[in-house]
């Protein structure tokens, strides 16, 4: 498979993984995800051999234990190397991923659904690839507040009771509430209702006068 094709695998594996396994340092993970899905076309490159040592699985083996000290390093690494093989044993040759215990070239699929290197059947695969990658994209990006951080007071307490709390400010689409807490500081909770079946909370801490 072409190179833009092995990075676009591989980040599609690794943001499908990162979100599965909520993690951090995601655009990090992408860009070690995308340049070791390369990596063993360009060590082959400077060997003078194509699929030769760099398509061995067994590189997997660092990158594990780079995840014990970074798990998200070690899952964009190992993720991206899986991918490349994992592409690459599709192609009509297929790789030798044991080299260099065993290099003979592992396919799958018969002749005729094997892909050629370079073809139109390659670019699809591609542009498949790319077009998975938009929606998780887009939903990594979105801005997650963390409403809750210092108390969780229930929406629907808040609505039933909110005619008999002292010093509530309604509004059409937020309700202020101002507290006293134990630990003699005011707190402001300020409710948005978005739509009819989503609310946010948000809770401010203010020192005491």
């Amino acid at each position: 498979m072409k190179s833009y094709t092995h990075i676009a695998g591989a980040l599609v594996l690794f943001l499908s993984f990162a979100i599965l396994k909520n993690l951090n340092q995601i655009f990090l993970g992408v860009f070690l995800a995308g340049w070791i899905s390369v990596f063993p076309d360009l060590l082959d490159k400077i060997l003078g051999k194509h699929k030769s040592y760099g398509h061995s699985i067994f590189w997997i083996v660092p990158t594990i234990i780079i995840g014990y000290f970074n798990f998200t390093v070690g899952a964009a690494l190992t993720i991206g190397l899986i991918s490349h093989s994992a592409l690459d044993v599709m192609t009509t040759y297929g790789t030798p991923i044991f080299s260099p215990l065993w290099n003979t070239n592992f396919v799958v699929f018969n002749g005729k659904r094997r892909v050629k290197t370079g073809t139109n059947q390659d670019k699809a695969f591609s542009l498949t690839m790319i077009f998975l990658l938009i929606p998780m994209m887009f939903y990594l990006t979105i801005p997650v507040q963390n409403t809750l951080t210092n108390t969780i007071l229930p929406v629907n307490d808040i609505y039933h009771n909110n005619t008999n709390t002292s010093g509530v400010n309604m509004e059409k689409n937020n309700i202020n509430i101002n507290i006293q807490s134990n630990h003699e500081k005011n707190k402001t909770i300020i409710v948005d209702k978005i739509n009819e079946t989503e609310t946010t909370i948000k809770i401010k801490t203010e020192p005491p006068n």
